[in-house]
């Protein structure tokens, strides 16, 4: 299979120098990587500077399914590649008709900055910290449910004292935290959206039955 790979990484200097290239999504693998086509040539993009949670660890599905939304099979986006990494894969940092993906993902609470890679993302750096930031203080996405980070959970070190009392939260909502017996909420009383609804749903979130609270 020919791959973008070539065209990012052969024709330029280096990462650092690469110049942005328009693209087609043709599939989601999980909630940080994407595949793309441009200029007959495909390839894998792993999302800069950015971890989400594994597609077997709390939250993952949902960044999967919130990365599918942004960034559907067929649109258009706009890669700025920063890296090659060790399997081989493009890393950009991803924008499409609303802007940065990679921030919006943090800001929502799908995915957490990945420390160990910022310098990739000077050009968003600050604006990533800022997300992430707010996501923690709102208690959204990660932050609201699995609190192991992905890196951890990929080698097995994830603690169950890292994960937060479901016995305090409405079992209706697995990733997010709502307590037990509280008064009637609609989805403008929360900060939470795109999130997985289980049985009762008490509070209604999941207005068109698809399993999926408060989306937009």
């Amino acid at each position: 299979m020919k791959r973008l790979l070539a065209l990012l990484f052969l024709l330029i200097p280096s990462p650092a120098r690469a110049a942005p290239v328009e693209a087609t999504v043709t599939s989601i693998e999980d909630g940080d990587t994407l595949t793309v086509s441009a200029r007959g040539y495909d390839a894998t993009i792993r999302l800069a500077c950015i971890d989400a949670p594994e597609s077997g660890q709390g939250g993952g599905a949902e960044a999967t399914r919130r990365l599918q939304q942004l960034t559907p099979a067929g649109s258009s986006v706009t890669i700025v590649p920063v890296a090659k990494d060790r399997y081989g894969r493009v890393v950009g940092v991803i924008f499409n008709g609303d802007g940065n993906v990679n921030v919006r993902l943090v800001g929502e609470g799908h995915a957490i900055v990945y420390r160990r890679y910022l310098d990739n993302c000077p050009g968003s750096q600050q604006d990533l910290l800022r997300a992430e930031a707010l996501a923690k203080r709102m208690a959204i996405g990660f932050w609201g449910a699995a609190n192991c980070p992905p890196e951890a959970f990929r080698h097995g070190n994830c603690d169950a004292q890292t994960q937060p009392a479901r016995s305090q939260c409405d079992p209706s909502y697995p990733t997010i935290c709502i307590p037990p017996y509280s008064p009637d909420l609609n989805c403008p009383d929360v900060p939470h959206r795109n999130f997985p609804v289980r049985g009762r749903d008490p509070h209604g979130f999941d207005g068109d039955g698809d399993g999926y609270g408060c989306e937009g």
